[in-house]
């Protein structure tokens, strides 16, 4: 893969992805249309949600709209199982990181890569940050590739040119745009719709955290020997 501008890259193969997210419309504003694009390219996708909103709500009743909704909208998209988590939203950084990369590592286990919002601008949500850290530690625990959504791909590095290789996708906004309407706890003049709204061009930018697996490089034994290593982390 190479970087690209205004230029479309192949599709990753991937059997089986994937995506961790800090906020359950993260997998449908932000990365709906890629997760679109995995499925439609015959990938297997599943989604993790750390949290069921971007505030703390500890009310049973709206965190259960939100995960039905996410559920909902997961289909639509063509992902398979939604997996929520009981963290708090807002709060992600006070837990260990650690703990995070254990219970990401052990939803992540048959999966041969995955996907988050790159988090690395400086107005980037706490949560977000923290998902990115926990799930680029549980990528290297099992020897995955990690990919990051991004609105606006890092320009070439001048001191490292081959950092951040970034693959450009076509992707399938209608798609995305019914799963967005499956989330019906969420007002309809929310901001966040109207920053969507302000999304809607034909391409998605994936930056590659952590590069395709070493598997054929290193052999099947080193990606056994990393998944054993996860069990024996999830089981501590």
């Amino acid at each position: 893969m190479e970087r690209t501008k205004g230029t479309t890259t192949p599709l990753p193969r991937v059997r089986h992805l994937l995506v961790v997210c800090a906020h359950p419309y993260d997998a449908t504003f932000a990365m709906g249309a890629a997760v679109s694009a995995f499925a439609d390219a015959r990938t297997s996708v599943d989604v993790l949600c750390l949290t069921h909103g971007r505030r703390p709500d500890r009310g049973t009743t709206r965190r259960l709209a939100r995960a039905r909704d996410l559920g909902e909208a997961a289909r639509v998209l063509g992902a398979h199982e939604v997996t929520f988590l009981e963290h708090d939203a807002g709060e992600l950084a006070a837990v260990p990181l650690e703990h995070l990369t254990d219970e990401i590592v052990l939803v992540a286990d048959a999966a041969d890569a995955l996907m988050v919002v790159d988090a690395r601008g400086p107005e980037a949500h706490e949560d977000h940050v923290r998902t990115m850290h926990a799930a680029f530690q549980a990528a290297e625990i099992l020897d995955d590739p990690l990919y990051g959504w991004t609105l606006v791909p890092p320009p070439p590095g001048e001191d490292d040119p081959g950092s951040d290789m970034v693959v450009t996708i076509e992707v399938d906004r209608d798609r995305q745009s019914d799963a967005i309407d499956c989330h019906r706890d969420l007002p309809a003049d929310d901001p966040i719709r109207d920053r969507w709204r302000a999304h809607r061009g034909p391409r998605e930018h994936l930056t590659v955290l952590r590069p395709e697996r070493s598997r054929e490089a290193a052999g099947n034994s080193g990606t056994t020997q990393a998944r054993d290593h996860s069990s024996e982390r999830s089981r501590a």
